[in-house]
């Protein structure tokens, strides 16, 4: 019987090293898309669209801004000193797009309640909608065999750049959410930091509790 809750408790895990001779399968990347973006988002709307690569080259130019933007001692640091979660033989990250209301169905509008002025708000439900999206495909992966990292710490004004020079559209929201995935490598715990087949360090993980509250039928 699968352990749903074992899955669960591992996907929670943030893998900070990869074994880049076992790529992900075709068939195994398309499983994983297709759980993420056919999860809800309020009124089926599109607040975010989904960059999938497994093209190491691009990886790593990405993980190289992948630094936490309010720790300005991040930026004078060397590599590794970067989020390694995101150089990943696949990365899936998920970018905020602005909703469009001029091209939805108006009759969803009016369901909806949405207007001009609601377009601010997107940002929540870009976090809700990716949050919900990119978790099941972290589940997704993690009973496929996988191991799974999350990053929100960017460089944006040269995200911003990098992209534009991938021609990649990007809107300049400071909104972006990676997920990593790929097979770990032997011999090393999911929090010890490997890059180039180097031992950096260990990062600390604590352990959550959440605190879950019944209401029973009396």
């Amino acid at each position: 019987m699968t352990n749903y809750v074992e899955i669960a408790k591992r996907a929670n895990h943030c893998q900070r090293n990869w074994d880049y001779t076992q790529p992900i399968p075709k068939e195994d990347i398309d499983t994983i898309v297709n759980t993420a973006v056919n999860m809800p988002t309020k009124q089926s709307l599109k607040p975010y669209k989904l960059l999938v690569s497994d093209d190491l080259d691009f990886n790593h130019e990405f993980y190289k801004l992948a630094i936490d933007p309010e720790n300005k001692k991040s930026f004078d640091r060397p590599l590794p000193h970067r989020n390694t979660q995101v150089y990943a033989p696949l990365l899936l990250i998920f970018i905020r797009i602005p909703l469009d209301l001029d091209q939805i169905d108006p009759n969803i509008l009016e369901r909806s309640h949405f207007d001009q002025s609601h377009i601010v708000e997107n940002n929540t439900h870009y976090s809700v909608s990716a949050g919900i999206a990119s978790g099941t495909a972290a589940f997704t992966a993690r009973q496929m065999g996988y191991s799974t990292g999350y990053c929100q710490c960017f460089d944006h004004p040269n995200v911003s750049l990098f992209f534009k020079e991938k021609n990649i559209e990007y809107f300049d929201y400071i909104d972006l959410i990676s997920l990593g995935i790929g097979k770990p490598l032997e011999n090393y715990q999911w929090t010890d930091i490997v890059y180039n087949n180097e031992f950096s360090r260990s990062v600390p993980s604590y352990e959550k509790q959440i605190d879950v509250q019944y209401y029973e039928k009396i």
